[in-house]
């Protein structure tokens, strides 16, 4: 669970924890000069959280919901579910660098996270170009390479303590055979 302790105050949740840094310390997104620009930061923050996210979990982690027995299942129907989402975010990146344009945000950060895990889960990401040339993009940022440094060395420690997550490969079912 992400979580932000700022001044002793905790505060959890992606879309809270994004919009409280950049009202602190702006950057993350671009500026919002009416409550409606605020009010579509905050909705597309929530696109990727409430909607993309949940697909996610699906695909990486489908024993979860149904079992082991069911998990391919699972698996599939969530990719087919996330081929909607991800025509919507290649149709947007089609014409330009980043979410809102030429300027990186917070809201790219986070569907790269999206690309991340459902790529490494067997998803067909090569479809969609776009979004794979905003990945790539994204993976050569210095701040990226910072971060993956980091959880990378984060995970030997924890290999260290005898402490490996693993999981199992479940394919996508028939729908891998129709990308």
């Amino acid at each position: 669970m992400p979580a932000l302790v700022h001044h002793q105050e905790s505060l959890t949740e992606n879309v809270a924890i994004i919009s409280f840094l950049n009202d602190v310390y702006g950057g993350l997104l671009p500026p919002a000069n009416t409550p409606m620009d605020r009010a579509r930061h905050i909705a597309d923050l929530c696109f990727c959280s409430a909607t993309l996210h949940p697909l996610v979990t699906r695909i990486r982690m489908p024993m979860f919901f149904a079992g082991m027995e069911q998990a391919s299942a699972i698996k599939t129907i969530a990719a087919q579910a996330m081929d909607e989402y991800f025509q919507l975010v290649e149709d947007r990146l089609q014409n330009q660098a980043w979410w809102y344009g030429a300027q990186w945000s917070a809201m790219d950060a986070y569907l790269y996270w999206v690309f991340w895990r459902v790529e490494g889960a067997g998803y067909h990401v090569e479809r969609f170009p776009a979004f794979v040339r905003h990945a790539r993009n994204l993976e050569a940022r210095p701040a990226t390479q910072r971060a993956i440094a980091r959880e990378n060395e984060a995970i030997k420690v924890l290999e260290s303590e005898g402490v490996k997550i693993v999981h199992p490969h479940i394919p996508i079912g028939d729908y891998a055979n129709n990308a």
